[in-house]
């Protein structure tokens, strides 16, 4: 991937899904879940869809996404290609219905990179790192200026990369570093810490911590952080409620520090970010 320059073809952040039925698509497709519920159904297996799953699915393959009929999807769609082959097709390649699908016209980039994670379709839990980085794309992609593909292609050759290593971080992923992050996301609004999540799952503090580390490329103390950051984003952009209340909610032992590790994490404070992010939904 060091050396390919990915196109993105086509991004936006949505809430109808055209297509009914089976279709194939002639690029590949990243499909991120801000709110709701669904299911993405391929060739290839079924993947539930909720909150912050990251969804992959190359060019060719056969797939269909339905949305929860009590909790419609919210999501953001981009196509892509990996590498800028097939750049001179500039504009978006609209799926077709399986029994329309030219071969001749597929636009297989995932096979020109050394990354085999990306010749399957897949699904990722729990991927909320994506999230900024992929309004951040969207909002891009909106502006003008001669250097609008240079920059939208540097954002998105960043995602892929830490995309593929997202991948193989959480096939690799211990017991233990699982069963932290299931407690995490059911537990963040307490008084979480390292010793107290060791001691509900049965394992010394650091004996999880080097694990956890080992396996997700993080440290537990920051997942905590980045889940809290995450359903503080939730609030802010689908509720009124008071800045305090949600430090509150989120687990944040006051309104100040909440404000200094969203600063820290998104660039601006939350009231900012709010009034930034909230057109977008």
């Amino acid at each position: 991937m060091k050396n390919n320059t990915p196109f993105l073809r086509y991004i936006a952040l949505g809430n109808h899904l055209p297509n009914k039925s089976y279709v194939r698509a002639y690029d590949c497709h990243f499909f991120y879940v801000l709110s709701g519920k669904g299911t993405l159904f391929t060739e290839k297996g079924d993947f539930d869809l909720c909150p912050d799953t990251f969804c992959y699915y190359p060019s060719g393959c056969s797939y269909h996404i339905q949305s929860d009929a009590k909790e419609a999807l919210n999501f953001i769609s981009v196509n892509l290609d990996f590498t800028d082959t097939y750049c001179q097709d500039d504009g978006t390649l609209r799926p077709v219905p399986e029994c329309d699908f030219d071969k001749k016209k597929d636009r297989p980039s995932y096979k020109s990179i050394e990354e085999e994670v990306f010749s399957e379709p897949f699904s990722l839990k729990n991927a909320v790192v994506f999230r900024n980085d992929l309004i951040r794309l969207a909002e891009l992609s909106k502006q003008g200026g001669e250097y609008k593909k240079a920059v939208c292609s540097s954002l998105l050759k960043v995602i892929i990369i830490e995309l593929s290593k997202f991948v193989l971080r959480n096939k690799n992923a211990s017991k233990p570093a699982l069963l932290a992050i299931q407690y995490v996301e059911n537990n963040y609004a307490s008084n979480l810490s390292v010793e107290s999540i060791a001691s509900q799952l049965g394992y010394h503090p650091y004996y999880l911590g080097s694990v956890f580390k080992k396996s997700m490329g993080t440290s537990l103390c920051e997942y905590i952080k980045s889940v809290r950051i995450k359903n503080a984003e939730e609030l802010l952009l689908h509720t009124d409620d008071p800045i305090s209340i949600i430090a509150e909610r989120c687990g944040f032992e006051s309104a100040d520090r909440f404000s200094f590790v969203f600063k820290k994490q998104n660039k601006m404070p939350p009231s900012k970010w709010r009034h930034e992010y909230r057109f977008m939904y």
